[in-house]
């Protein structure tokens, strides 16, 4: 038998990693994301590249959070699901961070003069996570938002194991 066709096993083809308890959760949410919106034996190479890339920093004690939304961003990318950051697409202009924009996911962000709703985000907040930057808190807490409903509507409101594990682990106080 050729060796591609008739392996049983597996090896590793990267270095194992540590992980504490909460990097471990974030590990568990990453694959996850990979079992929920992968088809079954998907080999694309960015995709596992990716989350490569995001054990490997979680490991080394790159910040959590930033990381996991680092990794949601390039798989939906990877996924062909891409996120439209950059410009209006009322107007075409570039989006700008001193402006508050509501964010249609399969069209883009379209400029408003006033916040109301939970699909407002700022223009300095989408230029953040489109330039993969996400460099401050607010910035980070406004991805999450964005891409939590972007992944929502992509998991067709399948509710994640590992979400649940983590609620359960912070309502009973334990880390």
């Amino acid at each position: 038998m050729g060796a591609a066709w008739g392996a049983r096993s597996a090896e590793a083809a990267a270095q194992a990693f540590e992980l504490s308890t909460d990097r471990l959760l974030a590990g568990y949410y990453l694959n996850e994301l990979l079992l929920r919106l992968m088809e079954r034996g998907d080999a694309n190479g960015f995709i596992f590249s990716c989350y490569s890339h995001a054990v490997a920093d979680l490991a080394g004690g790159a910040g959590l959070a930033r990381t996991v939304r680092l990794f949601e961003l390039r798989l939906l990318r990877a996924l062909g699901y891409e996120l439209v950051l950059d410009h209006d697409v009322g107007s075409g202009e570039p989006v700008q961070p001193g402006s508050l924009y509501v964010v249609e996911l399969e069209l883009g962000p379209r400029k408003v003069e006033r916040a109301s709703g939970e699909n407002v985000y700022e223009g300095r907040h989408l230029i953040s996570l489109y330039q993969e930057a996400l460099d401050d808190e607010d910035s980070v807490a406004s991805a999450r938002r964005l891409l939590g409903h972007a992944l929502d509507r992509y998991l067709g409101g399948r509710v994640m194991k590992s979400r649940a594990v983590l609620k359960d682990i912070l309502a009973r106080g334990l880390e």
